[in-house]
């Protein structure tokens, strides 16, 4: 169970017209815009994007680290007690991420009975992927404490705009889950669609109707999975990007436009696997009613998709 969620956000901000300068000569322009100009426009009115957060001078370990000092201090567990850590890895080598990060960090916090696990591959899903796996590991009853963190950080301006589909920020995320089944936010279960047929995929093509499909065969088969109907769910968690697409995805299978989650849709950029610990962060702010349930949905850029059942309780 999910019992802690928390995400950090350097001040610092890059504008639209910076990052989209910064692509001059490059050739890296997505090919959904003519002119940069054409780019600008589309972002700002259509995800409302005006500038995006940017680590300008702190590093993927020292975000990470205010992060672990500010879960570790308020006291819900111990670095001792700590039997799992999950670092989600950075294998396109975008950032600053210094080698064996995850264990600086369990050595610097003392988690000396954690493992260290580092998970990659699903991109801008990671999160959900890993959120998944740790609530099956809890079922075991082999591990009962599991902390989850993740950092986004690019060096160049250039790297964080995704097609038309979104202009990356820089920020941070950890959640931690154990195995008590009281007050907090219960992962019922997912359902993934991962085919691999994109793991050559340029993010500057249009590849509408084949994520379409891949869209609604994740969410529905969800529903189906946990025989969900949309009238049960009080909120849909999407990422923090074009939300359009995948809007249209859930209208099409009976959802509403104001059950989609698009508070922080314009704070930060889309600030990778982060998005979905920022976005459950503002929904567990808000105090949900007991038996509150959610899903989420998440996808990479290589497809992988995943779809989360979620409840407060």
């Amino acid at each position: 169970m999910i019992k802690y969620v928390d995400y950090y956000v350097p001040q610092a901000r890059v504008t639209l017209e910076t990052v989209f300068d910064n692509i001059s000569g490059t050739g890296k322009l997505p090919a959904a815009f003519e002119t940069q100009e054409d780019g600008i426009h589309f972002f700002r009115n259509v995800t409302g994007i005006q500038e995006v957060a940017h680590a300008a001078e702190i590093t993927e370990a020292e975000q990470l680290h205010i992060l672990l000092s500010r879960f570790f201090d308020s006291n819900i567990t111990t670095p001792f007690e700590t039997e799992l850590f999950i670092l989600i890895g950075d294998d396109r080598n975008k950032g600053d991420r210094m080698a064996n990060l995850g264990h600086y960090l369990q050595h610097t916090f003392k988690m000396e009975n954690a493992d260290v696990l580092v998970l990659q591959g699903n991109h801008c899903s990671n999160v959900e992927y890993a959120v998944s796996y740790a609530e099956n590991i809890l079922a075991s009853g082999n591990v009962s404490n599991i902390i989850i963190a993740a950092a986004n950080k690019l060096l160049r301006h250039e790297d964080r705009i995704i097609g038309s589909y979104a202009i990356q920020g820089d920020g941070a995320g950890l959640v931690y889950l154990n195995a008590d089944k009281e007050d907090g936010v219960l992962v019922h279960g997912k359902h993934s669609l991962t085919k691999g047929m994109l793991y050559q995929a340029n993010v500057n093509e249009d590849n509408s109707l084949l994520l379409c499909k891949n869209y609604m065969l994740c969410i529905a088969g969800l529903m189906k999975k946990y025989k969900l109907k949309p009238a049960f769910i009080s909120n849909v968690i999407i990422q923090n990007a074009n939300h359009l697409l995948v809007t249209q995805c859930l209208t099409s299978l009976g959802f509403t436009r104001e059950q989609v989650f698009t508070d922080n849709l314009t704070a930060y950029g889309h600030l990778d696997a982060i998005d979905f610990l920022v976005n459950l962060r503002s929904l567990m702010e808000k105090s949900p009613a007991k038996n509150t349930k959610m899903i989420s949905f998440g996808t990479g850029w290589a497809g992988s998709n995943i779809s989360l059942y979620l409840e407060q309780v």
